[in-house]
């Protein structure tokens, strides 16, 4: 869960930087911008569970992802052009449209429960992404889905 990988992180970061007091805000600021921000492809999958979407960057916030999809999204470092890859992490994707967010539509291929969240597989033009949610209003495999995340949660990777 994203709230386990934060414990984790702040962990390993008092193991690494030992003069930084166990719980500062300084700490806890910065393990929130790793996971809400990650610039690399490794914090991206180590510090919770993210989707990796292929492409590249066409302009100020905006993703020319694989299959012909533009996304907005968000880059937490001075874009190069050389970025591939743009992390949404499962947690932040919708299954239904919200305004003003980026929308892909898709197809529920799996389904699958884990206690307190139900796994989906979701076909779209990006490929497979997984969406995890509360276990409520449940979807069938086969339905058809929009897929929603603001750009806020599409964050572009370092290349």
């Amino acid at each position: 869960s994203p709230q386990l990988a934060l414990n984790i992180a702040v962990e390993i970061g008092h193991r690494s930087h030992p003069s930084c007091p166990i719980g500062s805000q300084k700490d806890v600021s910065q393990v929130r911008t790793y996971l809400h921000k990650p610039r690399s492809l490794f914090v991206a999958d180590f510090v919770g569970s993210a989707n990796l979407i292929k492409g590249r960057p066409a302009g100020h916030g905006v993703f020319e992802a694989e299959g012909g999809v533009t996304l907005r999204i968000t880059a937490p470092h001075a874009a190069t052009g050389r970025e591939t890859e743009v992390a949404v992490r499962t947690a932040y994707i919708d299954l239904e449209p919200r305004a003003g967010d980026n929308h892909l539509s898709g197809t529920v291929r799996q389904r699958m429960f884990h206690g307190d969240f139900v796994q989906y597989i979701v076909e779209c033009v990006c490929g497979r992404l997984i969406v995890r949610r509360p276990p409520t209003n449940l979807l069938d495999e086969g339905a058809a889905v929009t897929l929603s995340f603001s750009a806020e949660h599409a964050v572009l990777l370092e290349g």
